[in-house]
């Protein structure tokens, strides 16, 4: 006998009446994707996108406007990718993605917002690793941003982060580990300066990870916590 998958409930109620956006890049989508509100008695509790087959690829709980309950992910298939859960707008609990076979491929947690969004990559040999993470703080990115191409960890792209804005020395590196061409940028608040100006900065202001002519080489030895992501 075939055990049947249990329907995966979501956190946006049943009898909600679905009202298309007019605008839907207002909503964040692409182009193509229809966009609607879910909408409880007049009060909207979320919002749904499909893409141009009508498949749902994106569902959002909402409550005073805030995302608030379980955010689920699929594919354009519409096999599922990711369930988070939130509350009060930020990221709480730990959150799940979904392999091609339908199964638990990696998880993360947050406490109100603040922890390592660690989002892996399943090839067609079944090979799962961890391909890119994110370190947020109170809800928005805060610390590093990495992204790495197979298991064997070798990284591509890095940047930082502080409060949301980036701030630090962005890096990417072609497939020989050579720098590409225009990096390192440098960034404050999210504006692009010079390396002259963020070093003078960067003296004086702690908030500015200090700039290092070595890692201008991907290769890095990793904080305990962030190895044990890599290798969970």
């Amino acid at each position: 006998m075939t055990l049947q998958k249990k329907p995966l409930k979501t956190s946006i109620p049943p009898n909600i009446e679905e009202k298309p956006l007019r605008d839907n890049r207002r909503a964040g989508a692409l182009g193509d994707d229809r966009v609607t509100d879910c909408l409880l008695n007049g009060i909207r509790v979320g919002r749904r996108v499909y893409n141009r087959q009508g498949v749902r690829v994106l569902e959002t709980p909402l409550k005073d406007e805030l995302k608030h309950g379980w955010e689920v992910t699929w594919n354009d298939e519409g096999k599922l990718l990711l369930v988070e859960p939130y509350v009060n707008g930020k990221i709480h609990g730990t959150a799940k993605q979904y392999g091609r076979g339908g199964n638990v491929i990696g998880t993360y947690t947050f406490a109100h917002g603040t922890g390592f969004d660690v989002w892996r990559q399943e090839n067609d040999d079944k090979t799962i690793f961890v391909s890119e993470i994110h370190s947020l703080r109170d809800g928005v990115p805060h610390g590093y941003e990495w992204h790495f191409t197979s298991p064997t960890q070798d990284l591509w792209h890095e940047r930082t982060w502080y409060m949301g804005m980036l701030q630090g020395t962005e890096r990417s590196w072609n497939s020989k580990g050579r720098l590409r061409g225009g990096y390192p940028m440098f960034y404050v608040s999210n504006q692009g300066v010079s390396r002259q100006k963020y070093l003078k900065l960067a003296r004086t202001d702690q908030t500015f990870p200090a700039y290092r002519e070595e890692d201008d080489l991907p290769d890095r030895i990793f904080p305990a916590e962030i190895q044990d992501l890599m290798s969970s």
